[in-house]
């Protein structure tokens, strides 16, 4: 073995605080020099900045990707609102066109309906119960109906039971009967026809005359010894009871 050679004035020796440095790195590849420890970091900040690049261009990515996923789930949220509005405006439409067929519909129907009601009202006869007081009503008959007072009790109408009290005279002013109380059954065929008709639609306490063709009364005829054939009977009737 060699003996121990001396430190020359070129080998200077190392500080105590340079040995200790040296002992206090954890990686040798960190030594650079004789006098110290320094760390070699440039490395691992190139190594960083590479991770964060790489990070950054994932969350792009991702962005990108949320971005289009909103866009397309707004587009179809778009689509379903423009269908739904659509369907709305076809069953609008749908329902308007049915309410103008059905007004139609029902506008006919009343056209109709007062069509046959001026017809029916043409042809029938008029009625005797409607004359208002002092006015005279002709029916196509020949029957003649004139209001004296109009009154205010009951109604009388065809099947009712009444009590009338009347005075009958012929065309020359000769009277050939009177009642102050004569009972019959209205309207069906108990007493002359030109009474059921003259006298329907009479309240109790009313008044009128009554001027009745032959043909509605007692005919060619006639009621002997009283009344001639073919006569034409005048009365004064006034409605008393209705029961």
């Amino acid at each position: 073995m060699g003996l121990p050679q001396r430190r020359t004035s070129q080998q200077p020796r190392p500080s105590r605080a340079s040995v200790l440095a040296r002992l206090l790195c954890l990686q040798p590849a960190c030594w650079t020099s004789s006098t110290g420890c320094q760390w070699d970091d440039d490395g691992d900040d190139e190594e960083d900045d590479d991770e964060e690049d790489d990070d950054e261009e994932e969350d792009d990515e991702e962005d990108d990707d949320d971005e289009e996923e909103d866009s397309a789930q707004a587009k179809l949220a778009a689509m379903k609102a423009a269908k739904a509005q659509a369907q709305q405006a076809q069953q609008k439409a749908k329902a308007l066109q049915e309410a103008k067929q059905k007004a139609q519909l029902e506008k006919q129907k009343l056209a109709k309906a007062q069509a046959e009601a001026a017809k029916a009202k043409a042809q029938a006869p008029a009625s005797p119960s409607t004359p208002t007081a002092g006015s005279t009503t002709s029916l196509p008959n020949g029957l003649k109906i004139t209001d004296v007072k109009e009154g205010n009790g009951t109604r009388c109408t065809p099947g009712k039971k009444i009590v009338m009290g009347y005075a009958g005279r012929l065309t020359n002013g000769k009277q050939f009967d009177s009642s102050s109380n004569f009972e019959f059954r209205l309207g069906v065929g108990e007493v002359i026809k030109g009474w059921d008709l003259g006298i329907k639609g009479m309240r109790v306490g009313g008044k009128r005359k009554l001027v009745i063709p032959p043909a509605l009364g007692y005919g060619s005829r006639g009621a002997a010894p009283v009344i001639p054939p073919n006569a034409t009977l005048l009365f004064d009737v006034e409605l008393k009871r209705v029961k």
